[in-house]
């Protein structure tokens, strides 16, 4: 018999990794207070581990929302390079417990100097992948975070290769460093056609989840995984 345990979370991310599969995470949740992070995760050998809408189906039939407190069943803790955070699932239903309201939001906010360090950045990036041996370094993937300055800005990568694509980014601005980051919350991504490419929309008040991702074409990338606004809650 498998034997399995159970972690309750906060959901603070539920973005978009090999649609429709997920990536999510969150902080641990008990005795009214917020603890380490942690993020579910399947089989590595289907979809690198990511969550399918199956997997994380709540008893209800629902998926998993923004800020909801959820029990999930694991099978056992799988650190995988930097993402220190990860515990694969056994495939039960998970169970929704409670909602978190923003104020509370606010109070787990983290307040890193950098994010995982800076000077390795793509073509349309800035201070947005670690090498290898740059994530070896790094002892947890996920943070949550109030950035400076932050404004979001839809424009079309990939033309000069013959794959144009639309594509939105986070620029802002954490201590003294500056980051222009992919965006991979759906809630967000998904109003890329009524925004005009190439202008910056300001997100004043705003609070981000930040991911390293798994590692692709030889670099981990710093991902925007949830961007969570006063009036979305």
């Amino acid at each position: 018999m498998m034997m399995t345990y159970t972690r309750t979370i906060v959901c603070l991310a539920n973005s978009n990794k090999h649609h429709p599969s997920r990536c999510i995470a969150g902080r641990e949740w008990g005795n009214g207070g917020a603890g380490a992070w942690l993020r579910p995760v399947a089989d590595y050998n289907v979809d690198e581990g990511a969550i399918s809408p199956d997997a994380s189906r709540l008893q209800d039939g629902t998926q998993p929302q923004m800020l909801d407190v959820i029990e999930i069943p694991l099978v056992r803790a799988v650190p995988h390079g930097c993402q220190v955070e990860n515990h694969l699932i056994n495939g039960a239903a998970w169970i929704k417990t409670g909602r978190l309201d923003w104020a509370y939001l606010e109070t787990l906010v983290e307040t890193p100097r950098n994010l995982w360090g800076s000077g390795n950045s793509t073509r349309n990036g800035l201070n947005d992948r670690l090498s290898p041996a740059e994530a070896a370094f790094c002892h947890g993937s996920l943070y949550l975070v109030r950035p400076a300055n932050l404004r979001v800005v839809v424009s079309t990568t990939g033309a000069e290769f013959n794959n144009p694509k639309k594509q939105m980014r986070a620029l802002f601005t954490i201590g003294m460093t500056p980051y222009n980051l992919k965006v991979t919350d759906p809630r967000y991504t998904g109003r890329m056609p009524q925004c005009a490419e190439g202008v910056e929309y300001s997100l004043k008040d705003a609070i981000l989840c930040v991911s390293i991702g798994e590692p692709w074409n030889g670099f981990h990338y710093k991902l925007i995984a949830a961007i969570f606004m006063p009036n979305d809650y």
